[in-house]
């Protein structure tokens, strides 16, 4: 019991605020090192499976009203994550200096504490009504940790001492949306590619080509690589571009995607955010 009021209790720290600090001190979108530049284990078809499984076992213990209550707060916590990085990005791209940026960001992350504060309140009160089903997750994550097969992903997941940061990433998988392998194949373009720094500004999708090209193809990918759309024959010119994203796709879903540019010069890729 006194394991479980501790992961409850760990609920009141960073909920939000860790993926957000992350990427605010520079999410590059292409990089896949984890500290010290290690290699981040990739999440295989298999994983992505059993995590989600996880989740669902977790979710079919909940009463109607509480995982009403918890998808809701999914969506919430998505759709602000989303809102922020998108301002951060923005913030990123701008003209002002780096010391402007950084207070920017600041006071834009104090500005989120109040939604943070919601967030971690809901949740706090759906887990504590629900704690022999967050035992019995944590029991099923470190027995999933232990029979994974990945060498890396084993020694990244191994059991840590700090029950705080335990607590800490429960609350953070029962509030994932879904877990995803990236298709290998996709993973290989971006990485070879050059980095395209996107910028959105409602349909409008801006970007800078240091070279020119007549014969430019776009495609559209989410983040799990699976291909939305492409378009061939594209003009860039040297300097600034611009894309409505309607040409791209009409029905594009507010999200994280990644866009792929191929021509003569190469190819580039960016990571952008959209939001209806």
């Amino acid at each position: 019991m006194k394991k479980m009021n501790l992961i409850i209790s760990t609920l009141i720290t960073l909920v939000l605020i860790t993926g957000i600090t992350l990427y605010a001190k520079g999410d590059k979108g292409h990089g896949k090192r984890g500290k010290c530049g290690n290699e981040r284990p990739k999440m295989t078809q298999e994983m992505a499976d059993q995590l989600n499984q996880l989740k669902s076992d977790f979710d079919s213990k909940l009463s109607e009203e509480d995982l009403n209550s918890l998808n809701l707060l999914r969506e919430k916590v998505k759709s602000e994550m989303l809102d922020i990085k998108t301002q951060i990005s923005e913030i990123k791209n701008s003209d002002i200096s780096k010391e402007e940026k950084k207070t920017k960001i600041h006071e834009l992350m104090k500005d989120n504490k109040g939604n943070k504060d919601e967030v971690k309140s809901v949740l706090k009160a759906i887990l504590e009504d629900n704690k022999e089903a967050v035992e019995s997750l944590a029991s099923s994550l470190k027995e999933l940790k232990q029979n994974d097969g990945h060498p890396k992903r084993r020694e990244q997941l191994k059991d840590n001492k700090n029950e705080e940061h335990k607590g800490h990433r429960i609350a953070r998988f029962i509030l994932h949306d879904d877990f995803v392998a990236i298709k290998e194949e996709f993973r290989e373009k971006v990485k070879d590619s050059k980095k395209l720094d996107l910028v959105v500004n409602n349909d409008q999708l801006t970007f800078v080509s240091p070279d020119e090209s007549s014969n430019s193809k776009f495609t559209l990918y989410d983040l799990n690589g699976n291909k939305i759309t492409n378009i061939a024959n594209q003009n860039i010119i040297k300097g600034e571009n611009s894309i409505n994203l309607n040409t791209l796709n009409m029905k594009l879903e507010k999200g994280r995607y990644f866009l792929i540019i191929e021509n003569e010069n190469g190819v580039s890729s960016g990571k952008f955010i959209y939001l209806k």
